[in-house]
């Protein structure tokens, strides 16, 4: 049987993956895509750009806000009816969905294009969209909790709000309340998003002087998904390895 101590520091293993995956798709989304995969507000304001310019480019950004909002209603849904007929964890029925998405987003085609009088629909960006937002939206139905601190995987903005607020409070209060080691976390789960980044940028700027362009017939440089895959791999099988009465029925993790 896992103790306290060991089952607390596999699961803060887990979440700072996590950050560091979401940090690893959302430069890949920039790169590729062009937009923001999670930060929904960065292509809400260029929808707004678009708009004012009369642009047609306003499809793409306006694609992912809308796939945004739909999955979240379609997987609030699910997981209120799932959890309320099956009593049973969601976080590893949605590293699986994570796992399958990868896998489909390794083999979007390449050059999928409509002519329209003078504008070019990029179909193949609009898939690569579509499974982009789709992985950033069941990230953020993953793991949200780590003793009793919320945190989100994917967008940084409030992790970044709560680490200066917590910082401030122990400065303040003398760390009564333990705000220091709070700090310490989601300055943590920053770091990894921000490796995650510096990994995905680093590999989709030098990848042609690294790899020699393997599998060049890729349009969208899906090499870089094989490791988000693999990292998933890991968490699927550690989650595997602890015991389920570390899991409540409504997929966050106990660490009381």
């Amino acid at each position: 049987m896992i103790k306290e101590k060991e089952k607390s520091l596999i699961y803060f293993i887990i979440f700072i993956i996590l950050a560091f995956i979401g940090g690893m798709v959302e430069l890949y989304s920039i790169f590729i895509d062009q937009l923001f995969t999670f930060m929904q507000t960065g292509n809400l304001i260029s929808i707004i750009i678009d708009l004012y310019k009369l642009n047609l480019e306003i499809i793409y950004p306006l694609f992912s806000l809308l796939l945004f909002l739909i999955f979240i209603f379609i997987f609030t849904l699910i997981k209120e009816k799932y959890l309320k007929e099956h009593k049973h964890s969601y976080i590893k029925l949605s590293l699986i969905l994570l796992i399958i998405n990868s896998l489909i987003m390794v083999f979007i085609p390449r050059n999928i294009l409509i002519n329209l009088n003078d504008f070019t629909l990029d179909i193949s960006r609009l898939l690569s969209i579509l499974f982009n937002t789709l992985f950033g939206v069941i990230l953020l139905y993953s793991f949200t909790y780590f003793h009793h601190i919320l945190f989100i995987p994917t967008m940084m903005s409030n992790n970044l709000r709560q680490a200066s607020s917590l910082l401030a409070k122990a400065l303040v209060n003398k760390n009564k309340n333990n705000e220091l080691s709070k700090f310490k976390t989601y300055s943590i789960i920053i770091i990894f998003f921000i490796l995650g980044a510096l990994t995905s940028g680093g590999y989709l700027t030098y990848k042609d002087l690294i790899f020699d362009n393997l599998f060049n017939y890729q349009r969208y440089n899906q090499n870089l998904i094989y490791i988000f895959i693999f990292i998933l791999l890991i968490i699927a099988f550690i989650l595997y390895l602890i015991d389920r009465r570390y899991i409540k029925e409504d997929g966050e993790l106990i660490d009381e």
